[in-house]
């Protein structure tokens, strides 16, 4: 099968709330999400759900990583399709039940509000302080927490790349620590490994599928659960169900994005992938070009590290938003002011 062009589109999440973490707020809930449509010989096409610049490099030689990533599912789609399985089934996965947590990204969210949608008799809590903190604040201010809630981790208390920060943080806290979303190979996941700064090894899409199966491989040799996040990680769902040491998988909302239809529901707290060969994506590109008008965001808004990450004196600052040791709760977790 020859690979014969691709086409790049871009759409949009609505979430009805506003949404956001430590990095910034979308105010008004609508959240770009870009699209990779891979096209064949055979007339089969792969769906990408992510990054698409610099595609028209990536596609002849690659060096973004999240748009190799894309480029990556896309293809994945494709070769489950051409043999007629579902990709979970493909990677030789033996149950289409993924288990989830939720993830509101609702740090723009009242104090009231979280608590209105999140309830149970004991949920669990995750914090995400998305690299805000310095390894000191993190020990001091997960500690705080701990005397009252019971965390299950603690997602990138400091920077991604310090691996003996992390690792501090691990060995004076009861949570467990969580990171990798942001990192982009083996090689800046092995030293954060070695060190004993993770006790949860996340990924995202970037390198697509292929990025994940090998990183939950280098995390199984250590002992060490892996954990796919994301947005739309309906690829890494299906690779999820083949690897031993999954944990679970974070779900951020119900809806998929506009014109984008799925192959699969949740139910009990789990996703349930559906047997349409490939990833089970179907795209409807006139309803997508519809919501290719959005409002502009400001320029301090999401991705942008605030200036006094990881140096203010003070647990909680002055502000709108609720803020519990610079954190703000989650569905099952709580992402940071």
């Amino acid at each position: 099968m020859r690979i014969t062009g691709y086409r790049s589109l871009t759409t949009a999440q609505h979430w009805g709330q506003p949404v956001g973490d430590a990095n910034g707020v979308y105010v008004d809930g609508v959240v770009p999400v870009p699209v990779v449509i891979v096209e064949t010989g055979e007339g089969i096409t792969g769906v990408g759900l992510g990054p698409h610049v610099e595609a028209e490099v990536i596609f002849a030689v690659g060096v973004v990583f999240g748009t190799i990533g894309t480029f990556d599912t896309a293809l994945w789609d494709i070769k489950a399709q051409a043999v007629g399985e579902p990709l979970w089934r493909l990677l030789g996965g033996d149950d289409r039940m993924v288990h989830a947590y939720a993830s509101g990204l609702d740090i723009g969210l009242t104090d009231d509000e979280p608590v209105a949608t999140y309830h149970g008799t004991r949920p669990g809590l995750m914090l995400d302080a998305n690299e805000s903190w310095s390894r000191k604040q993190a020990v001091r201010h997960v500690g705080e927490l701990e005397r009252t809630l019971d965390l299950t981790w603690i997602e990138e208390p400091v920077r991604r790349w310090d691996a003996d920060g992390l690792a501090a943080v691990s060995r004076g806290v009861r949570t467990a620590v969580a990171s990798g979303e942001n990192l982009t190979g083996l090689e800046q996941f092995r030293p954060l490994i070695a060190a004993g700064g993770v006790d949860i090894v996340q990924t995202a899409a970037v390198w697509g599928v292929t990025h994940f199966l090998r990183v939950a491989a280098l995390a199984h040799a250590y002992d060490l659960p892996a954990s796919p996040i994301g947005n739309t990680p309906v690829a890494l769902l299906h690779a999820a169900t083949s690897v031993p040491n999954h944990l679970v998988s974070e779900l951020q909302g119900l809806q998929p994005p506009i014109g984008v239809s799925m192959d699969l529901h949740v139910e009990d707290g789990a996703f349930v992938l559906g047997d349409m060969p490939g990833l089970g994506i179907r795209i409807d590109e006139t309803v997508m070009t519809a919501a290719r008008q959005r409002t502009a965001h400001a320029p301090d808004g999401p991705h942008i590290r605030p200036e006094q990450a990881g140096r203010r004196l003070l647990a909680v600052t002055p502000g709108p938003c609720r803020s519990t040791a610079e954190g703000t709760f989650d569905t099952m977790g709580m992402e940071d002011r």
